[in-house]
């Protein structure tokens, strides 16, 4: 794999002095081995440090074949995510409701609450619950 190159010309005796870098290579040397190592906090979290040469091929077998029925089974799909937060996913759970859903009876109500509890789900799981 390939080291990141960091170039930091354009910042020595402007913001950060040579002696300085000096005295943080050590620690960006240990940071550095932790991580290609897997020996640091988080370490099982590591996999995409192999990317693209290692991944699970089977995983990707499964989105691929899901995929394919996405493709054949629909018009149109619309993705709503912002990288791993629950955000997205709120989102459109707040878009399925309306802007009234506190004025509206009682019954619709504990829907729109069944759909506060679902938003850390996907929103393929909150269609297969709604």
């Amino acid at each position: 794999m390939t080291h990141i190159k960091f170039d930091y010309s354009k910042v020595l005796d402007k913001f950060v002095a040579p002696h300085e870098l000096d005295y943080m290579q050590p620690q960006v040397t240990a940071a550095d081995n932790a991580l290609r190592n897997g020996t640091g906090p988080g370490a099982e979290m590591t996999g995409w440090l192999n990317l693209p040469e290692e991944y699970d091929k089977d995983e990707f077998a499964r989105i691929q074949k899901a995929a394919a029925k996405i493709q054949s089974d629909s018009e149109v799909l619309i993705v709503i995510g912002i990288g791993g937060s629950y955000l997205g996913a709120r989102a459109a759970i707040d878009f399925l409701n309306n802007s009234f859903v506190n004025l509206q009876s009682k019954r619709r109500t504990q829907r729109h609450l069944r759909s506060s509890m679902l938003e850390t789900l996907s929103l393929q799981a909150i269609w297969l619950i709604w």
